[in-house]
């Protein structure tokens, strides 16, 4: 199984098409956290590993193969994004693998999220 977790736009809280997309082809696994720190670069935020941070958000289980739908998504999130696989905890205790998009230009100009939940950010 091939798991991915969002931390913004993707979420399942937020209506928008690409989080309607992700939310048709996978199965929604539950809510975890990655170590790193949140900024917001406009409508949406961008990640970066860090392990005194914790980013909140969802893991989706996605059908074997979902090199389909990760590609789709990789196109989604451009090139200021990576994808990546980190290590989840999720809320019921488990830690799984899932892949994550990392920001990789420059937070210099970015506005941190101090609670890792772009949910809860102004």
């Amino acid at each position: 199984m091939t798991r991915l977790f969002v931390y913004g736009t993707l979420r399942r809280e937020i209506e928008n098409r690409w989080s309607r997309h992700l939310a048709s082809r996978g199965r929604h696994g539950g809510e975890g956290w990655v170590a790193g720190k949140l900024y917001r670069v406009t409508w949406y935020p961008a990640a970066v590993p860090d392990e005194t941070g914790r980013i909140v958000g969802d893991v989706y289980e996605l059908p074997d193969p979902a090199e389909e739908i990760l590609a789709s998504l990789d196109a989604y999130e451009s090139d200021a994004y990576e994808r990546a696989i980190v290590p989840v905890p999720l809320a019921d205790g488990r830690v799984v693998d899932g892949w994550i998009y990392w920001y990789v230009a420059s937070t210099d100009r970015l506005v941190p999220i101090p609670s890792g939940d772009f949910l809860s950010a102004p």
